[in-house]
């Protein structure tokens, strides 16, 4: 899988920063594909924690999710709303959706942005309204940065357990991407 369009906007929603953030690698992974990655002001709010993940005694402690960083050096927008479509488009969404992934689908349904999301519901909404957009799941990220910046096995291995771990993230068996998953994962 490889994102093609450079100047293409991808928005994460919460799920999916949250899991692409627990792998310790998303400033690598936002500098290594061409897209360029943005999140609605509402996922920033929903977007508070990580669990801390290891073995140890604190596995189960929450580290603190800090994407500032990734703002300040211009690897990750925020974005909000700016028209009252937007607004119209949201509150229709809302009904179906929490609100940070109302927002991020009703700013990609309006502007033609991609989105990242995991969230079924929110694949659903955006196959029956935005059939043309392209929807990524955390998994079709993952491989693309794994091809595109040259990954090696061990290092996608830690970032999927990190990713299992500190954000309780599993594909089901039915998911695409599951045996590349499973695969990586196998001891």
């Amino acid at each position: 899988m490889r994102f093609t369009e450079a100047d293409s906007v991808l928005l994460l929603d919460a799920c999916s920063l949250l899991n692409l953030y627990a792998s310790r690698h998303l400033g690598e992974i936002l500098k290594t594909l061409p897209a360029r990655f943005a999140v609605v002001e509402r996922v920033m709010c929903e977007t508070l924690y990580v669990q801390r993940g290891g073995t140890g005694e604190d596995a189960d402690k929450r580290d603190p999710v800090e994407i500032a960083p990734l703002i300040e050096q211009c690897l990750l927008r925020v974005l909000s709303f700016e028209t009252e479509q937007e607004m119209t488009v949201f509150l229709e969404f809302a009904t179906q959706l929490d609100d940070g992934e109302a927002m991020t689908c009703a700013l990609a349904y309006i502007h033609g942005y991609d989105v990242v999301t995991d969230d079924k519901k929110a694949l659903r909404l955006l196959g029956r309204h935005a059939s043309h957009l392209v929807r990524y799941g955390t998994l079709d990220v993952l491989q693309a940065w794994a091809d595109e910046g040259d990954v090696s096995d061990m290092i996608l291995r830690t970032t999927l357990k990190d990713i299992r771990e500190r954000a309780s993230y599993f594909p089901g068996t039915s998911h695409p991407r599951y045996s590349w998953w499973a695969n990586l994962l196998a001891p």
